[in-house]
Formats: C-alpha cells, structure tokens, sequence
C-alpha cells in the first residue's frame, strides 16, 4: 500500500514533517484560545464588545429582519460595517440577526464594497436601518437579498 507523501507540518513555526496537517509533535500541542471572531479587527475580541453585544442580544432576542418567523438571533451585526466608518458601540448600528440573515447581508455588503462604490454601501446601509425600523422582512427577497 502506498504511503503519503511527506510534507511540511502546516503549523507556521515547525520544521518538521508530516504525511498531512500536523505532525506527531504539534498534534499533541493544544490550539491557542481563540478570542476574537474575526481576525481582521481585534475590536471584536474585545471585552467591551462582548458584553455591549450581549446586552443588545438580550434586548433583542429575536432577528430583526425576520421577526415575523421569530427565528433565534445567532449575531449581533454592525448594520454599517466598521471596516467601512460604522460606529461600533451605536445602538443605532446594531442589529440582531439570524444566520441566514446575517450571510446575506454580508454578501450585500461584500458586493457593493467590491466596487469600491461609497454610495452602494450607504444605499444598502438606509435600507437595513429602514427595513429594522420599519419591521419589513419581505423585502429581502424583493430586493434580491435571498438570492431574488
């Protein structure tokens, strides 16, 4: 029977080698505590983050676009992305979401910042503040936010 190929261990700073992933040393090795979400911005690491996140997460339990369904927040969104000049500890900001809400307004939002088009951003930006305020769900799928 053949045997794998021998590689490097894909842990950065090992120089040993490996048939695949990690070698026998690194595997023993637990993984570093993972403290922030997203490793773009360490803002969301943050203990102040956490627990502005989890009061608003309280006080809005369910999503915010399809409250109708009622279906379980599973984040806390910045409405207008950090990356993108949104303020982060603004209520007015946040938005409880579930999953499938929040996958596709991150990709609303990674389409228009593709065309590095400020106006597209700030357009889709109004239309979750007004669809939140305004209770709308149904509008996703008009607008083309789930797959329309």
């Amino acid at each position: 029977m053949p045997t794998a190929p021998v590689r490097p261990c894909t842990r950065p700073t090992c120089p040993n080698l490996s048939t695949g992933g990690l070698c026998a040393s690194c595997r023993d090795i637990p993984a570093p505590e993972q403290k922030s979400t997203r490793k773009s911005n360490p803002f969301y690491g943050r203990e102040i983050w956490r627990k502005e996140s989890k009061a608003y997460r309280n006080a809005h339990p369910l999503c915010e676009l399809c409250l109708p369904k009622t279906k379980v927040v599973a984040f806390v969104d910045h409405i207008h992305e950090l990356s993108d000049g949104g303020e982060p500890l603004n209520w007015d900001n946040l938005m409880s979401l579930c999953r499938s809400c929040h996958a596709d307004k991150t990709a609303r939002m990674k389409k228009a910042r593709k065309y590095r088009d400020p106006h597209r951003i700030l357009k889709l930006v109004y239309e979750l503040k007004r669809m939140r305020k305004d209770g709308i769900a149904d509008i996703l799928s008009v607008k083309g936010y789930r797959g329309g």
